[in-house]
C-alpha cells in the first residue's frame, strides 16, 4: 500500500485510524497505531480549527502563560459562585428595608444589587469567551511533531 497511487485507499486507511471506542467495544487504533489519537487531534485542528507549531521555548512560554491564566479563570469561576449569594443577602436586606419604609437604604441596596448583577453578567461573559477561545487552537511543539 505504501507504493500505491490509489488515494482513495490511503484515505480509507487514515479514516480507519480515526475509529474510536464505541460502546463496550475496543478501539481498533490500539492495534494499528498507538499515536492515532494524537494524529486525529492534529488533523482535526488543521481541518476545523487552528494548529500552532512552536519551538520548545515558545511551547514552555505558552504553557506557563496558560497556567497563570488558569488561576485567573478559577478566580472568575469562584466569583460566579459567590456573587449570587451576595445578591441574595442584599435581597433579604432590601426586603427588610422595604418593610421598615427606609427609602434611602432601599435605594442604596437596590443600586448594590444592580451593580452586582452587572458584575455577574460580565464575569459570565468573560468565562464564556475564555472557554470559546481556549478550544480554538491546538498547540504542538516541534519535537512532538517530529
Amino acid at each position: 500500500m505504501k507504493d500505491s497511487d490509489n488515494h482513495f485507499i490511503h484515505a480509507l486507511f487514515y479514516i480507519l485510524k480515526d475509529i474510536r471506542k464505541v460502546g463496550s467495544s475496543d478501539t481498533v487504533t490500539k492495534w494499528l497505531d498507538p499515536n492515532a489519537v494524537a494524529f486525529a487531534d492534529i488533523r482535526n485542528a488543521m481541518e476545523h480549527r487552528s494548529l500552532k507549531i512552536v519551538d520548545n521555548f515558545g511551547y514552555e512560554l505558552t504553557t506557563s502563560y496558560n497556567s497563570y491564566h488558569d488561576e485567573e479563570f478559577k478566580k472568575l469561576q469562584e466569583s460566579v459562585n459567590t456573587l449570587p449569594n451576595e445578591i441574595r443577602k442584599i435581597g433579604l436586606q432590601l426586603k427588610q428595608a422595604k418593610k421598615d419604609n427606609n427609602t434611602e437604604q432601599f435605594d442604596n441596596l437596590q443600586n448594590q444589587i444592580e451593580k452586582l448583577n452587572a458584575e455577574l453578567n460580565k464575569v459570565k461573559s468573560n468565562i464564556e469567551e475564555k472557554e470559546k477561545l481556549s478550544s480554538h487552537s491546538a498547540l504542538l511543539n516541534k519535537s512532538d511533531l517530529r
